[in-house]
């Protein structure tokens, strides 16, 4: 008896339970008011805490946590507030049906035989005006000088619009030009003054104002001003632009030196051309700071009234039968000084979570072995006088016999006790073994004990009789039925280790 006690001891160690069934999967909080508060450490750790909880009892997040929710198939992320112009949050979601319910489908389907049931443009430099410049003759006409009816002789930024300047003062031009000739030269000196204004610097050093916030409560402040200041400002400095190129586009301008009217027009125009391409670039600088201060103020538009500082990042919903995967990158930015844009520098933190409906009752599939004590009914033939004659024996048996288990786990909250149901079936056999026992297992060792009855087919004489001849054992094999027996043809007991 010892000697099988010790082989039944042995044979029925076997990986069983579903708090260790997956290793990968980290069985964590339940979740009762469908909100979980994160927060980054360090660059480098995710922690968690719920409500009920509070931030003084914040845990890590790990790869593969599983989070039960109760009550509902909701739930609101939270994270603390991160600037997201130096962080990045990014969620991919998986939803896939919940592992009980495929184990409890695979099972019955694997038995039920066997029981027989743009880019921006940049500002572009127009072609040297040297050679042109060389190709008009001023008039031989005695007429006024340049240099003289000219009033505003400030130099230009403009390499090509200072060589303009230069013919206009060294040509000879009547006394009635002497209005176009200055109208022509204020304009452009105008027009100027907007086309240098320094933008990029400018929406830069905004840039820089709002990355460098690390309190999320100036957020609004802060964007509020440059919106209502220096957005504005760059706005009437566009339309003041616009409205200086149409004094000049297209160009009205009659003197009677006909050669400069032609060499003006055609540096004007070219002219024109380059302060619509620093337009279009400014509009689009312009754009992206309205961007980045639209993205600030939907940082902080959505906190939590339960703890300051911590804003929704996501919500999930699910089927009652689903889980809910979410796997989240934390990313470290920064802006790149010639695209005034934001540039990933970094991956600090990547973790995946599980989301599942909560249910006391966890279910999973188990392959092992049990010792089990049967009696069992069973024919034969044997030799008689001259032919084979049709014989009954009882068998017996205490061994050792595979199994599958579904098991169903009662979570009761602790480390102790496991209550366990257990179906399970031989799955070698044409008519196998079914099994229905209970148990409990000790989650913080991850041992447990099994025991019940044992059902199988009865097999019965059709029209064959004890002790009948018969020519061999195929008459006695086509001959026998089987009918399932509701009546437990013994007991087994199982020991389950997780290794």
């Amino acid at each position: 008896m010892k000697v099988k006690l010790a082989l039944f001891l042995i044979a029925n160690l076997t990986a069983f339970l579903s708090f260790a069934q997956e290793n990968t999967r980290n069985q964590k909080d339940i979740v009762h008011n469908r909100r979980i508060y994160f927060y980054l450490e360090g660059d480098k750790e995710i922690k968690y805490f719920l409500k009920d909880i509070g931030a003084d009892g914040a845990a890590k997040i790990k790869d593969n946590d599983v989070f039960s929710l109760k009550k509902s198939n909701e739930c609101t992320i939270f994270f603390k507030w991160l600037n997201p112009l130096s962080y990045r949050i990014a969620f991919k979601d998986t939803l896939y049906v919940s592992p009980s319910d495929i184990a409890i489908s695979d099972y019955i389907k694997s038995y039920l035989n066997a029981l027989n049931t743009t880019n921006v443009p940049s500002a572009t430099s127009t072609k040297s005006l040297g050679n042109a410049l060389n190709a008009f003759a001023a008039p031989s006409t005695d007429t006024v000088s340049g240099s003289d009816m000219i009033t505003e002789k400030i130099a230009f930024d403009s390499k090509d619009l200072n060589l303009l300047l230069i013919q206009l003062l060294n040509s000879k031009f009547e006394a009635a030009d002497s209005q176009a000739v200055n109208e022509l030269i204020d304009n452009l000196h105008t027009l100027e003054d907007y086309h240098t204004y320094n933008f990029a610097d400018l929406i830069s050093s905004n840039f820089n104002t709002l990355i460098k916030i690390t309190d999320y409560s100036k957020v609004v402040n802060t964007v509020d001003e440059i919106n209502n200041k220096d957005v504005k400002n760059y706005v009437d400095k566009i339309k003041q632009n616009e409205q200086a190129q149409k004094q000049l586009d297209p160009l009205k301008f009659n003197v009677s030196n006909k050669p400069i009217e032609a060499l003006a027009k055609v540096v004007v125009k070219d002219f024109i051309k380059e302060v619509k391409n620093k337009v279009a670039a400014d509009t689009g600088l312009i754009q992206k700071l309205r961007d980045v201060n639209s993205v600030m103020l939907e940082s902080v538009s959505r906190e939590s009234y339960d703890f300051k500082g911590y804003f929704q990042v996501k919500s999930i919903d699910f089927a009652d039968n689903q889980n809910f995967e979410t796997s989240f990158i934390v990313s470290k930015y920064a802006i790149d000084d010639k695209k005034y844009e934001l540039v990933k520098k970094s991956d600090l933190v990547t973790r995946k979570i599980i989301f599942e409906k909560y249910d006391p009752v966890k279910v999973n599939i188990s392959t092992g072995i049990f010792y089990a004590n049967y009696r069992l009914k069973g024919f034969g033939v044997a030799q008689g006088t001259n032919k084979l004659e049709v014989t009954e024996d009882d068998i017996k048996s205490n061994t050792a016999i595979p199994a599958t288990f579904l098991n169903f786990l009662f979570d009761i909250g602790s480390r102790t006790l496991l209550p366990i149901l257990q179906l399970g079936a031989d799955p070698t056999k044409k008519k196998p073994f079914i099994l229905l026992g209970g148990g409990f297992g000790i989650p913080s060792s991850r041992f447990a004990i099994t025991a019940g009855p044992i059902w199988t087919w009865d097999a019965k004489l059709d029209k064959l009789k004890i002790g009948q001849e018969v020519t061999s054992t195929t008459d006695l094999e086509k001959d026998i039925k089987y009918t399932f027996d509701m009546n437990p043809k013994g007991w087994y007991l199982g020991l389950q280790y997780n290794f």
